[in-house]
């Protein structure tokens, strides 16, 4: 697991592609979720997670969030109820993973048209920019079978050697990928500021064959001291 940044997202274009990535990245979730329960949501209910998401967002990339939802919004609503009409299952390759969608939704000759011509649009935000949440790309290099992507805690594990999202009965978040694709794992932490207290929660990501046993697979610790 490595975090990449490139180099051409800097500035308001790179935040407005980063926006726009992280948009993506939360809708698949929820589309995800509402093609398993057969539901459909319109826009105006997807436009009012979006602005949900922007009041939710760390106050010094709020702003932004907002500037995107406002500049975007209603063709991005839009374009999520038809990715949940005309997709068929959730392994539909337009909605089977967040990059999938962040390219329907982010790519330069796409929907909106906010992210430069380069695959690593997708997969970090803006170099300098200021992070309420960690982007760490994962690829998946096996040639068969996918894996889970897991965010845990070491202090959170059972005597088992379970993490809370490996249980049956959680609700957390797991990221599932495909042999030969890479992933963006938004984690639930932002990078480190100055003046931050000590963070005594000992992050790591657990990478195991998709389906393994509950604490198999290897854990990735993942350091939020320096950005990359």
């Amino acid at each position: 697991a490595e975090i990449k940044v490139d180099k051409k997202l800097e500035g308001e274009y790179g935040l407005r592609c980063s926006e726009c990535v992280l948009t993506a990245h939360h809708a698949q979730y929820t589309i995800q979720d509402l093609i398993r329960r057969d539901e459909q949501w319109d826009s105006a209910q997807w436009l009012d997670q979006m602005h949900a998401f922007c009041e939710r967002r760390h106050p010094d990339e709020r702003s932004m969030c907002f500037v995107f939802a406002r500049q975007h919004g209603d063709i991005v609503a839009r374009e999520l109820v038809e990715l949940v009409e005309d997709a068929d299952g959730t392994e539909d390759s337009t909605i089977a993973t967040p990059d999938a969608v962040a390219k329907a939704l982010c790519a330069h000759d796409g929907l909106t048209g906010v992210c430069p011509k380069n695959a690593h649009a997708f997969r970090a935000k803006a170099a300098g920019t200021s992070n309420s949440e960690t982007q760490i790309a994962v690829r998946n290099a096996r040639k068969v079978g996918p894996i889970e992507v897991h965010e845990i805690d070491i202090n959170l594990v059972d005597r088992e050697g379970c993490a809370p999202s490996e249980l049956d009965d959680s609700d957390q978040l797991v990221y599932v990928v495909r042999p030969g694709e890479e992933a963006l794992v938004v984690t639930t932490k932002r990078q480190p500021k100055a003046g931050d207290a000590p963070d005594l929660a000992q992050t790591y990501l657990r990478i195991k064959p998709q389906f393994a046993p509950c604490g198999d697979g290897t854990d990735y610790y993942v350091d939020r001291s320096r950005r990359f």
